[in-house]
C-alpha cells in the first residue's frame, strides 16, 4: 500500500487532478442514540450521508440522510465515518482506482436499497462556487478595462482572515449557501473584481465585487461564457448588467483599443487566460 501511494503521487506530480478516487459524498458518524434509531434498522451500525458532491458522487441516486450499511457486501459495522471511507476506497490492502464500481447497501425511508456507481477523483468543476486550487490560476478576462473573474472561496479569502466581515456580505452568503453544491441555472458566478483606471472607463472605476448578470441581455454564467458573449455580439454597444441594477456601457468600436491600451499601460501578458 505504501509503494502504491508513492507511485500515484509521483505520477500525478505535474497534474492538478487527484491521483486517488473520492467517495463522492461526506458522511456523519457522530449520532445520538435517538438519531441512530431513526436512521438505522434495529441492530445495524454505519454512517449517514450528510452531502453528495456534484460531479463526483452519484447525485441522483444517493441523498443526505441515507444510512450506509455495507460496501460491496462488507458491513461498515462502525460508527466512524473513516471506517466507511476506508472500506469504500480500498480492497485487499490496495487502494481502488478511479473508474472502479462500488455498490452501497443503504437504509432509506424504512427500506433497504442498493446503489452502484463509479468512483471518480475529487474535482470542483460542477460546484457553483469552488474552493479553487493553488495549482490553478483563477480564470479571468479583461473587457473595457474591467477585470472579470469567477467567485471562489479563495477569492473571498484574499480579504484576510476576517473576510466574512470585511468582504461583500452577499458574496459571503452565496459562498456559504452554495459550498460544494450545484446551481440549477448557473455554472459559475462571474464577478467584476475591479477596474484598471482609464479615461474611457472612469464612470465605472468605483465598481468592485459586482455580480455580472448579463451582456446585452444574454445571461453570463462563466468566464468562458462572457468571452463568447463579447466576441459573438453584433450590436453597436456592449451593455454589462450587474447586481444592484448597475450598468456599464461601451462603444464596441472603442473597446478593443481601450483594452490594448490597458494591456500596454499595465504591462499585462494577456487580456484573458481562457484556453
Amino acid at each position: 500500500a505504501g509503494a502504491d501511494l508513492l507511485r500515484r503521487f509521483y505520477q500525478s506530480r505535474f497534474s492538478s487532478a487527484s491521483p486517488f478516487p473520492h467517495p463522492g459524498f461526506s458522511a456523519e458518524g457522530s449520532l445520538t442514540p435517538a438519531e441512530e434509531d431513526y436512521y438505522f434498522p434495529k441492530g445495524s451500525v454505519g454512517a449517514v450521508v450528510s452531502e453528495v458532491l456534484p460531479g463526483v458522487g452519484p447525485m441522483h441516486n444517493l441523498f443526505p440522510g441515507d444510512a450506509v450499511l455495507s460496501v460491496n457486501g462488507t458491513p461498515v459495522a462502525s460508527k466512524q465515518k473513516q471506517v466507511l471511507y476506508d472500506i469504500l476506497l480500498s480492497k485487499g490492502g490496495s487502494y481502488l482506482n478511479s473508474g472502479e464500481w462500488v455498490t452501497l447497501s443503504l437504509y432509506r425511508d424504512g427500506r433497504k436499497r442498493e446503489i452502484r456507481y463509479q468512483l471518480k477523483p475529487y474535482n470542483e468543476d460542477s460546484f457553483l462556487i469552488p474552493e479553487s486550487s493553488d495549482k490553478i490560476a483563477p480564470k479571468y478576462i479583461i473587457a473595457g478595462g474591467l477585470l472579470f473573474t469567477e467567485l471562489t472561496h479563495t477569492y473571498l479569502k484574499e480579504y484576510g482572515e476576517k473576510y466574512k466581515s470585511s468582504s461583500d456580505r452577499k458574496l459571503v452568503y452565496l459562498a456559504e449557501s452554495y459550498s460544494k453544491k450545484l446551481h440549477p441555472e448557473r455554472s459559475r458566478i462571474v464577478l467584476l473584481s475591479r477596474a484598471f483606471p482609464d479615461e474611457k472607463n472612469r464612470a465605472y472605476q468605483e465598481f468592485q465585487d459586482l455580480i455580472l448578470e448579463s451582456v446585452n441581455d444574454k445571461v453570463v454564467d462563466s468566464v468562458e461564457g462572457l468571452k463568447a458573449a463579447i466576441s459573438e455580439n453584433k450590436d453597436e454597444f456592449l451593455i454589462f448588467r450587474f447586481s444592484g441594477n448597475k450598468l456599464a456601457v461601451f462603444d464596441k468600436s472603442e473597446l478593443k483599443s481601450l483594452d490594448e491600451r490597458i494591456k500596454s499601460l499595465y504591462s499585462l501578458d494577456s487580456l484573458d487566460n481562457i484556453r
